[in-house]
């Protein structure tokens, strides 16, 4: 499986190896205003926007509204909520409302001219995303084909520390 781990259930069933872990950035429509700012903008500034953002319980929501926390914003922020990326491109686009997208896939709609990334250092990771399989179990060859030709691919690319297999401890596959 491929996925997201989240802490605490069946720890002793499962192995997993980090393979793609991605910087979170913020998106907007081409044109939007904050684009022309005389300045950087600050996460104070960007709570008074509208957002689109992932249902509650996501892991960039629960990190977005940490971060927000941690630097002391506890307003009410306006949101829309959607876990659809085509929803979300599409609110954008009709409005002047702010998202959190991983940078690969806000580079994807850039190139297109669809959106645009705001220049702003957003310190907001989320999980990694993991090859996920039992350790009770025999992978079918084709599964193990595709496990290996999958790591094959991403190693590459990914940090030193994600290469080795590592074993999971108090982690479970997302829902």
């Amino acid at each position: 499986m491929l996925g997201r781990l989240s802490e605490g259930f069946h720890d002793d069933e499962y192995d997993s190896r980090a393979l793609l872990a991605e910087p979170q950035v913020l998106v907007l429509r081409r044109g939007h205003p904050l684009l022309a700012a005389a300045g950087p903008v600050t996460l104070r500034e960007l709570s008074r926007q509208g957002w689109v953002l992932q249902p509650p319980g996501s892991p960039q929501r629960r990190r977005f509204e940490a971060l927000l926390h941690e630097a002391g914003i506890h307003r009410r922020l306006d949101i829309t909520e959607t876990a659809s990326t085509v929803a979300t491109t599409a609110l954008l686009a009709a409005s002047d409302r702010l998202a959190v997208m991983p940078a690969s896939l806000a580079q994807h709609y850039a190139a297109l001219g669809v959106l645009a990334v705001l220049p702003f250092d957003l310190p907001l990771t989320v999980p990694s995303v993991h090859l996920i399989t039992r350790r009770q179990r025999v992978a079918s060859p084709a599964a193990a084909s595709f496990a290996g030709a999958l790591v094959a691919q991403v190693e590459p690319m990914a940090p030193a520390a994600a290469r080795p297999m590592k074993r999971s401890r108090a982690t479970r596959p997302a829902a």
